[in-house]
């Protein structure tokens, strides 16, 4: 069914892919197995048409498929699936599902049934109209993933990765809660949305940078402006008078903040003439 002979592929420098050769039956499941780093996405793109060999030969079903874009490979009947999920967000499961029917059936009535049947196969006829990402873990609409863990998408469907910030996990909390509302009262949630506010961060006693909606500020104005945000989103009175006290007394004593400095360090070691030499990091105190 799929005969794999000699694939090879390089970025610049790096053989990601060494002659890989491989054969699969019909009907037979091959597992491919090696470390972080041997090439096994790199191999499972190129079959797929993601990315183009630099030599090597791929016959599917008696046809040579090497070098094809992945439209007509999957229309001859090979896919890739991906390690992460990626639905298309402001649709639902159903619907999603019909995406992939409408390479074989043209007609939306019968694409729906289809759709539906494969839901049922794979027991997820019970989310048919759960939209396609509301940060839920798949399969489990009970189980939220917030902050780093959460995967959110465009409206397109593609990834859309978000800062690692608190803001960015605050929202999620407020869409969550929003979330298990909605379905208490019998509606399914909207999608989530990360609304960006705009970035703030210190570089300094009394100093800071701002860009907020294209507005850019450094200095004391964008200092000020940093520190009443940080308290406008403190929860509670009283967690707003610990903190002007303690940054009041840190600012008064020119207490230290740590800071992380990276610079290049020679190191001994084993000469190569391919490589660089490692990079140390230091952890200083300002």
């Amino acid at each position: 069914m799929l005969e794999v002979s000699g694939i090879t592929k390089s970025f610049g420098g790096l053989k990601a892919v060494d002659s890989a050769s491989l054969d699969v039956q019909a009907g037979e499941i091959v597992a491919l197995i090696g470390p972080n780093g041997a090439g096994k996405t790199t191999l499972f793109a190129i079959l797929a048409g993601f990315h183009q060999p630099d030599a090597g030969r791929t016959v599917f079903d008696g046809r040579d498929i090497a070098g094809l874009p992945p439209h007509q490979i999957c229309a001859a009947g090979m896919v890739r699936t991906f390690q992460i999920t990626q639905p298309f967000a402001r649709i639902t499961v159903r619907e999603n599902i019909m995406v992939g029917a409408y390479l074989r059936i043209d007609d939306r009535s019968k694409a729906r049934d289809r759709a539906e049947a494969v839901a049922a196969q794979v027991g997820m006829a019970a989310q048919l109209d759960r939209l396609g990402a509301d940060l839920t873990v798949a399969g489990h609409s009970e189980v939220f993933a917030l902050g780093d863990m959460a995967l959110a998408h465009r409206a397109d469907g593609s990834p859309a990765p978000l800062p690692g910030l608190a803001p960015v996990a605050m929202q999620q909390g407020s869409y969550a809660a929003e979330a298990i509302q909605a379905r208490l009262r019998g509606h399914d949630p909207r999608p989530f949305h990360y609304r960006d506010k705009g970035n703030l961060a210190t570089i300094g006693r009394a100093r800071a940078v701002a860009d907020i909606k294209g507005l850019q500020l450094s200095g004391l104005p964008a200092w000020l402006i940093w520190l009443v945000v940080h308290l406008f989103y403190l929860i509670g009175f009283q967690n707003r008078v610990v903190v002007v006290l303690r940054w009041s007394f840190s600012f008064l004593t020119k207490g230290r903040g740590a800071r992380l400095i990276t610079v290049e360090l020679p190191v001994a070691r084993e000469a190569r003439a391919d490589g660089p030499s490692e990079t140390e990091l230091i952890v200083a105190r300002r």
